[in-house]
């Protein structure tokens, strides 16, 4: 971990890439279990989670008021999000805090004891709005990122813009976002600033037999350097209150290009439901990550 920390401050001090804004961001974990599970597929939500994954789905959303919370914790870095939505207005808040420590063997108690560092932690705030252009569902998210490493603090600006169509080509649903679309800069208390990084996310969601449903997706981000990354789910409807899903999804450890296996369950109807997810881990001396997610819709 104390590599992890000097690595960051470093980047922030270079201000250069836009790798330190998203080192550990609690936006590229995914806004609920069911989007983890299904391999990080965003869209087709019916709940407040489409505030942090495509914002027209508030436009979808079949409850005046709906909740949603989301919790996990990977390695030392605890995750939290939460969100409400108001018919087609909504507000988000997602998080992630990590503490960073110095071990040291105590010779005089024979006991490794720790001692902690520095805390650091990112969050991002939403404030979201559905509506219909020529009837096109389409939502707007605008968003404030906020981050501090001990004295050290980040801010920005930045929205995203979504959209979704129900009968694509005659193919299945078409969902589309674009993140972080300003090109604003992350802009830190040493003076330092970063281009935030610009993504385009494509989905579909084709329904094939009766009780199945694929979901391929294509993710597009032009940073420092342009990247591409596909994803796939899988969703078969087993009893009208319990779904079992999974899904692949490609991802960048600095610039080299991984993939990782997830699944999951969703148990409920329309009023409320409970995901649990779990994840094949980013490292082979690691564990399965594991995530629960709750939505409410009154």
């Amino acid at each position: 971990m104390k590599r992890t920390l000097l690595f960051i401050a470093v980047l922030i001090c270079l201000g250069s890439t836009t790798w330190a804004v998203d080192f550990i961001s609690p936006k590229h974990l995914g806004a609920d279990a069911r989007s983890i599970g299904l391999g990080q597929v965003f869209g087709f939500s019916k709940n407040a989670s489409s505030v942090f994954k495509n914002p027209a789905y508030l436009n979808q959303s079949s409850a005046d008021i709906s909740l949603s919370l989301f919790k996990t914790e990977i390695i030392e870095a605890e995750y939290f999000n939460t969100a409400m939505s108001y018919k087609t207005w909504g507000l988000g808040y997602m998080t992630v805090v990590e503490d960073f420590w110095k071990t040291s063997f105590n010779d005089a108690i024979s006991e490794i004891e720790k001692e902690k560092k520095a805390e650091y932690s990112s969050s991002i705030y939403y404030a979201v709005y559905g509506f219909e252009y020529e009837a096109i569902p389409i939502g707007i998210a605008l968003k404030y990122y906020h981050s501090v490493l001990d004295n050290l603090t980040g801010d920005a600006f930045n929205a995203d813009v979504g959209f979704y169509l129900e009968d694509f080509m005659q193919i299945g649903e078409l969902s589309c976002v674009l993140k972080d679309i300003l090109q604003t800069k992350y802009t830190y208390s040493n003076d330092g600033k970063e281009t935030m990084p610009t993504e385009m996310i494509s989905s579909l969601k084709i329904p094939f037999q009766t009780q199945w449903f694929f979901y391929p997706q294509l993710r597009l981000t032009k940073g420092a350097k342009f990247k591409s990354a596909l994803g796939c789910g899988v969703e078969y409807q087993l009893i009208k209150f319990c779904s079992l899903y999974g899904g692949y999804r490609e991802y960048y450890v600095d610039d080299t290009k991984k993939g990782q296996l997830s699944g999951g369950v969703a148990l409920g109807n329309d009023l409320f439901q409970v995901d649990y997810a779990l994840q094949a881990a980013a490292y082979h001396d690691q564990n399965l990550y594991h995530y629960l997610s709750l939505s409410i819709n009154l």
